[in-house]
């Protein structure tokens, strides 16, 4: 539906923005890592099965054949999209001094990633175009079974990434899993650790060094996108231990990225605009037997308004499996009130 109370807008010349009055926490979003794709997919090719040490034979002994066969893993990229309207007449009386359609495409923006960071914990039941759980290695989730977090099961996750080195760049989970580990820390007698990192601040406009909650020296990210963020079911709760990044190169380095069209790369959102376009409403035929309903078609000038969609074409990928891990269907810390 168009802009509603467009004219609010028009109070202050520096009110250009709509606030979001209930932002979600998104820090994963400030270090996840995007590459460019040419064509639809990004694809690996995989040595189906761990390689096997080169030997030492004894002199003139023959040499063992251990030639590897590869795999070819592809990811697709989904589209996320999202639209809004705003009416001729609203347009025309406050186009200043807030320009409506900058206000909106601002929010756009932001509701396209909330989709996308949604969709890391979601399980789609596809390795091509599912989320961090549709494409882990089998063998590299730590199941608690309903049962407390502990720290060595953590470590177990977290011990679980083999891909650089065996040295994950980055936790994710959600606030109620951070807030469940650092209470596990303080009932274990010691303060949450913490790690160097730089913040934005908005005192001072700029990013500022501070202090991130970690895990064996590990930064962990919060991403409130993720199903835990509203539920306390023990099955809902996940840690993701990440590996982000891939360098291209032949080494173990070859971790978790999230990818684009190569011509997005620098501007990774899309915007079209129709003039006059409404919709009219499905149209029910009540035939007997045969349910049926009229798709919904696009008419010229029904309502006088600008429609704008916005697009975000990007999947999710991973190099080599070794670079993702999780401890998962643990018992949260309880909530407190909340008034």
């Amino acid at each position: 539906m168009p802009l509603t109370n467009a004219n609010l807008l028009t109070e202050d010349s520096l009110a250009r923005w709509l606030i979001e009055n209930s932002p979600i926490k998104l820090q994963i979003a400030r270090v996840w890592p995007f590459v460019g794709v040419a064509g639809g997919q990004l694809t690996y090719a995989r040595a189906n099965s761990a390689l096997t040490p080169a030997t030492v034979p004894a002199a003139c002994d023959p040499v063992n054949d251990d030639s590897d066969t590869a795999a070819v893993q592809t990811f697709d990229l989904a589209d996320y999209i999202t639209r809004y309207s705003i009416c001729f007449a609203d347009e025309d009386k406050y186009k200043h001094p807030n320009q409506l359609d900058e206000v909106e495409y601002a929010l756009a923006l932001r509701k396209l990633l909330y989709a996308y960071f949604q969709r890391l914990d979601q399980l789609t039941g596809s390795a091509a175009n599912g989320g961090l759980r549709d494409i882990i290695g089998a063998g590299r989730s730590v199941n608690r079974g309903g049962a407390a977090l502990t720290l060595d099961c953590m470590d177990h996750a977290f011990n679980l990434v083999t891909e650089n080195d065996g040295r994950p760049t980055h936790i994710m989970t959600s606030s109620r899993g951070l807030r469940t580990y650092q209470s596990l820390c303080r009932a274990s007698g010691y303060e949450p650790p913490t790690v160097p990192w730089k913040w934005y601040d908005p005192g001072a406009g700029r990013m500022v060094s501070g202090e991130a909650p970690a895990f064996n020296g590990v930064p962990i990210i919060v991403n409130d996108m993720m199903v835990s963020a509203g539920s306390a079911a023990a099955a809902d709760q996940r840690i993701y231990f990440m590996v982000l990044g891939d360098d291209g190169w032949s080494g173990p380095t070859r971790g978790v990225v999230g990818f684009v069209p190569e011509r997005l790369k620098g501007n990774m959102f899309i915007r079209r605009e129709a003039q006059g376009l409404a919709e009219v409403a499905p149209i029910t035929l009540n035939i007997p037997d045969v349910p049926y309903v009229e798709e919904i078609t696009p008419q010229v000038n029904v309502r006088t308004q600008k429609t704008v969609w916005v697009s975000f074409p990007a999947g999710i990928g991973i190099g080599s499996q070794g670079a993702l891990s999780m401890i998962h269907n643990f018992t949260p810390v309880a909530d407190c009130t909340v008034a």
